[in-house]
């Protein structure tokens, strides 16, 4: 498929105003995100990977929040968990709107398009079944479709990748989505719309905007406060990135009142529950943090990664929500400053003489 890149949607209608295409912005006064809170560890230096935020990118702007509502728009399916690349007819790439991994699609095959007609949604994002992108990705673009105050019973199909779990029905039924409309893409089909409704991308990467976490807390937050709680979110041993020497951690934290949980055992209004009466919360970095968005402010996190594996989306979350920050780093060999081994499913050996120094 020979296509080039159009920089975002809303660029293309303010500028070519394609006959009956339309657009409408949202939180136009949002502002700026700016990377402030400066992490705690017990190491001499602040990790590069949280660190060039601090010194050199300093703040994001994610505006233009936007909904497009297109015709004869095409959409080639990437993967089964979101990814796609929506197009014109003449094959330019929206890029703001389409799969972060583009350069790959000159090497696929697509199946003959499959016209849908009538008016459809697309919700569809990378990696858009698994819980943290499901929770900051799309639901938020629901949130910016009400607030078109868009009539579900109008539209015909809700474009989303394959069924991620049962947070996924959950999380719709509580939203009121009409789960009968929504066609679950695949890897290789090719379809194009009558009429498309696509809303922009609300979080990037690690930036986030607060609107989206006062949706989340909105919709899933329910009752009165629970009593205060300190938290050890575990992981089992089939999941990966759990803690080696666990007994040793839980020797530690059993007496200062840590409660060990494993979050699949939770539905999400139970986690953000949960979340919201923690005072303390110990975890390896995971989608569960995702849940870092119900927490009150001042929530003590600390956050244990592998050495060939540190990311600072949830330092993110506590700078953007003022929690109090830590982070600890596993015992290993440390890679070269700047690289990226990218080995996310190792399991982390915590130094247990750190970790009583930031606990």
């Amino acid at each position: 498929m020979n296509v080039f890149q159009i920089s975002s949607l809303c660029d293309y209608i303010e500028e070519e105003a394609p006959k009956h295409w339309s657009i409408q912005y949202y939180y136009r006064d949002e502002p700026p995100i700016n990377f402030t809170k400066i992490p705690k560890t017990p190491e001499v230096e602040i990790h590069w990977s949280i660190e060039r935020y601090i010194s050199d990118i300093r703040s994001h702007d994610l505006k233009p929040f936007y909904i497009a509502k297109a015709n004869d728009l095409k959409l080639a399916v990437f993967n089964n968990v979101g990814s796609a690349a929506l197009m014109t007819s003449d094959n330019r790439i929206f890029k703001d709107v389409s799969t972060s991994y583009m350069d790959e699609f000159k090497d696929m095959n697509f199946s003959e398009p499959q016209r849908v007609e009538s008016k459809s949604v697309l919700l569809s994002v990378d990696a858009g079944s698994n819980y943290f992108h499901w929770m900051c990705h799309v639901l938020p673009k629901i949130h910016l479709l009400n607030e078109s105050e868009i009539n579900w019973n109008e539209i015909n199909k809700i474009i989303l990748p394959q069924n991620g779990g049962s947070f996924v029905k959950e999380t719709l039924d509580i939203l009121r989505i009409p789960q009968d409309k929504i066609l679950e893409v695949q890897k290789g089909e090719h379809y194009v719309f009558d009429s498309l409704v696509v809303p922009c991308k609300p979080n990037r990467h690690i930036h986030m905007s607060k609107w989206s976490f006062d949706f989340l807390r909105d919709s899933f937050l329910e009752g009165d406060p629970p009593p205060p709680v300190k938290l050890f979110i575990s992981r089992r041993d089939s999941v990966g990135r759990g803690v080696e020497n666990k007994d040793e951690v839980k020797a530690v934290l059993d007496p200062l009142g840590f409660q060990e949980v494993f979050l699949e055992d939770y539905s999400v209004t139970e986690q953000a529950r949960l979340f919201s009466g923690a005072t303390d919360i110990i975890s390896s970095h995971g989608a569960g943090l995702t849940n870092l968005a119900f927490c009150e402010p001042g929530t003590k996190v600390i956050e244990l990664f592998s050495p060939n594996y540190v990311h600072p989306l949830y330092w993110n979350f506590c700078n953007i929500l003022d929690f109090d920050y830590y982070y600890l780093l596993g015992e290993g060999e440390r890679p070269p400053k700047g690289s990226d081994p990218h080995l996310k499913n190792e399991t982390i050996s915590v130094n247990i003489e750190e970790l009583k120094k930031i606990i």
